[in-house]
């Protein structure tokens, strides 16, 4: 069992900062050479003659390994980070374990008081886990002072202590690279009866896609056809109900959900690793900051259960969206618009065909096995959950 330790968590969350900055600059480095690597693929197929066309393959594949590399270092650096996470995570646990007598125990309405006051004062400081482990630190270690405090204090019956709200799981992430198996069952999923019978019979998704005139132009009209054009070919596509809505602005978004009641979220068009750029006034782009989309998002309604950003850089978006929904699905860097729109249309097609989206997802991502953005997709859930038990549409329980 992890005993909890004050300098230890000090020295955690230390490590933790120091390699969420290294994290950050070899992400930084994989968009830039996915860019590199991209350009330089189309110049090869542009090149006039035959000797451009084999310089520019050369420097491509120069840049793919360039690229590899970057990727495997950005790996190693997630596993990190998420180990240290673990590890900060199990530490807390630490110390909630050790506040377990005084949960149990009499103590004088006073006492009780103080006790909530701490752990008030906890949550909030956790709420702010991003903002740096400097003030964290001396918060736990004030904690478990509090706690040694209360134990000298005195006793009385009938005295009862609200437990804080439960620590949420932590977030797994799936990527994909050519060479992954498939599954062994290819009858996946494997929902029992019951769980089948509660899937709607239709499910409503939501795409809100943007196309400011400030910036490039994705061609967004034309990812909605494709998408449209594999959700009505599936065999289950009638139990969809596809709701595209075009240049999308931040203000649409909480009525449209409202209405709709959406299972599914998808947002197209430009991201950054702040928030998404979405339509705004004169038709120039206006930014969405990812926290407040978040909320947006925690407001949607008991029905949504994934979100897909089918956007660049969405990666950390994706990330938050899986707290609050069962899946998320975002972009790791900055993806090409022909391999995003494929991406995008399979991963429709193999949903309406009734299958898991851990399946769904592994299928769209085959699709542009031969692309170098087959790695951008990343797909996130909560710790615990099967992705191979999220269904979207209900499949035939005959």
């Amino acid at each position: 069992m992890t005993v909890f330790d004050p300098a230890r968590i000090s020295e955690l969350f230390r490590d933790r900062a120091e390699i969420a900055e290294a994290l950050r600059g070899a992400q930084t480095a994989v968009s830039s050479l996915t860019l590199e690597h991209n350009s330089l693929i189309r110049k090869a197929d542009q090149a006039a003659t035959d000797g451009a066309r084999q310089r520019a393959r050369e420097q491509a594949g120069r840049k793919g390994e360039e690229l590899r590399k970057a990727r495997h270092r950005e790996e190693e650096l997630s596993k990190s980070f998420q180990q240290k996470e673990t590890e900060i995570a199990d530490m807390i646990a630490a110390l909630w374990a050790a506040s377990q007598p005084l949960l149990s125990a009499e103590l004088s309405a006073d006492t009780v008081r103080q006790l909530n006051e701490h752990l008030g004062a906890m949550n909030r400081r956790l709420g702010n886990i991003e903002e740096g482990f400097t003030p964290l630190a001396p918060a736990l270690t004030d904690f478990a002072d509090a706690f040694r405090d209360l134990r000298q204090q005195a006793r009385a019956p009938g005295a009862a202590v609200a437990s804080p709200g439960q620590r949420e799981a932590p977030v797994v992430q799936m990527g994909w690279r050519p060479g992954t198996r498939a599954d062994t069952d290819p009858r996946s999923p494997q929902l029992s009866p019951e769980a089948t019978s509660k899937l709607p019979a239709t499910v409503t998704v939501l795409l809100f896609a943007s196309e400011p005139r400030d910036l490039d132009r994705p061609d967004l009209d034309r990812e909605i056809r494709e998408i449209t054009e594999k959700v009505t070919t599936a065999k289950f596509g009638d139990r969809i109900v596809l709701r595209p809505w075009p240049a999308a602005e931040p203000l649409d978004l909480i009525p449209n959900m409202n209405r709709h009641k959406p299972h599914m979220v998808q947002f197209s068009g430009h991201g950054t690793p702040d928030g998404l750029l979405m339509m705004g006034p004169r038709e120039r782009s206006v930014p969405l900051a990812a926290d407040r989309l978040i909320q947006m998002l925690s407001w949607a309604g008991e029905d949504l259960r994934i979100v897909f950003f089918n956007i660049c850089d969405s990666e950390q978006h994706a990330r938050a969206a899986a707290r609050i929904v069962d899946a998320a699905v975002g972009m790791r860097g900055r993806m090409h618009d022909t391999p995003a729109r494929v991406f995008a249309a399979h991963l429709y097609s193999a949903l309406a065909s009734g299958t898991s989206l851990q399946r769904a997802f592994h299928q769209a991502c085959a699709q542009i096995g031969d692309e170098p953005d087959s790695a951008i997709p990343q797909l996130f859930f909560r710790n615990g959950t099967d992705p191979h038990k999220i269904v979207l549409v209900r499949p035939d329980t005959q």
